[in-house]
């Protein structure tokens, strides 16, 4: 019915292999869990981000977010989207198990904004690939009801591009 395939060598070298990979995998092993664990707000401090953002009513823009720790509003840190349009409060999120809820504690933050009227609030996940900070599944919603999903990653550059003239973009609800 089907042809029997020849049986292949194991490769002579093969535990060789692995007696030279083992001592690598162990002090790499070793050395991620002494190593101090980062969370959102280490990841993310007084660094600057291009995002790409699209809305529930289908508007797409790019926005330009900036983190600032220590915060002058809470006692973590905060959200600046746009130079001063939007200034958020932030913190990172717990973790919870049976025992016991630690906060501050995940590379996920929450951001609520609550000024002059503009009710929004953020969230996302800092993540560190290859050197560099992405946010990935960011997530907004504006008071208006209207939701946003956001992407963005660092900027090589200290700053957000001021808006000058015309009619300034839609950002989260403004």
């Amino acid at each position: 019915m089907f042809r029997k395939l020849p049986i292949r060598k194991r490769w002579p070298f093969s535990k060789i292999g692995v007696a030279i990979c083992s001592p690598f995998f162990l002090s790499s092993f070793f050395y991620s869990n002494n190593a101090v664990a980062e969370n959102c707000q280490d990841r993310l401090d007084n660094k600057y981000f291009s995002c790409e953002v699209v809305s529930s009513d289908e508007d797409e823009f790019d926005a330009c977010f900036k983190f600032i720790s220590p915060s002058g509003a809470t006692k973590h840190f905060d959200l600046d989207v746009e130079n001063g349009a939007i200034v958020a409060a932030c913190e990172c999120k717990a973790t919870t198990s049976e025992d016991e809820i630690k906060f501050h504690n995940t590379n996920w933050y929450h951001c609520v904004a609550n000024d002059s009227g503009l009710s929004v609030s953020f969230e996302g996940l800092a993540e560190k690939k290859f050197g560099k900070i992405l946010i990935s599944k960011g997530q907004a919603v504006d008071g208006g009801g209207v939701s946003y999903y956001y992407k963005c990653k660092e900027k090589e550059t200290d700053f957000c591009p001021a808006f000058f003239g015309g009619e300034r973009p839609p950002i989260f609800g403004r």
